[in-house]
């Protein structure tokens, strides 16, 4: 009896154990590397010219992008990803245009993924052109772990 006892208690303690150790884990679907050569607004964010991450945690109903300082690590910004639509061509990339002096990222292509995530649909829908123009996209690479 004792050792049904103990059995059962090790294996509840190992069952706890390791339902912390997957809710503290760290899980992402994409993780990137991109650099911005000047200073662009993101969502609420603005982000200096600069080297970043930018990471997905999951691919569920509200995704949120954590986007993180290349050297230090810092995070510097969470971008709300409301919207998808698929991909229609190229690398994964950050799509960028010119709304009066400021560059916006307008949508957000993880190819590796087979999906766009559109941060503002006003831009997106016009392509990047109207009122915003020279569209460009900023390559994001695959980020090595």
């Amino acid at each position: 009896m004792r050792s049904v006892r103990n059995s059962i208690s090790t294996k509840l303690a190992l069952l706890v154990l390791f339902s912390v150790c997957q809710a503290n884990a760290q899980f992402t679907v994409f993780e990137g590397k991109f650099t911005l050569q000047h200073e662009t607004r993101w969502g609420r964010a603005v982000l200096p010219a600069g080297d970043y991450l930018v990471s997905l945690p999951t691919m569920g109903a509200d995704v949120v992008a954590k986007v993180r300082d290349a050297r230090s690590g810092r995070t510097v910004a969470r971008v709300a990803l409301p919207s998808r639509g698929g991909i229609t061509a190229g690398g994964s990339a950050l799509l960028v245009a010119t709304r009066g002096t400021q560059q916006v990222i307008y949508s957000f292509r993880v190819a590796e993924l087979g999906v766009t995530f559109i941060s503002d649909p006003d831009l997106a829908r016009a392509g990047g052109v109207g009122e915003a123009h020279k569209s460009q996209a900023v390559p994001v690479v695959v980020a090595k772990k």
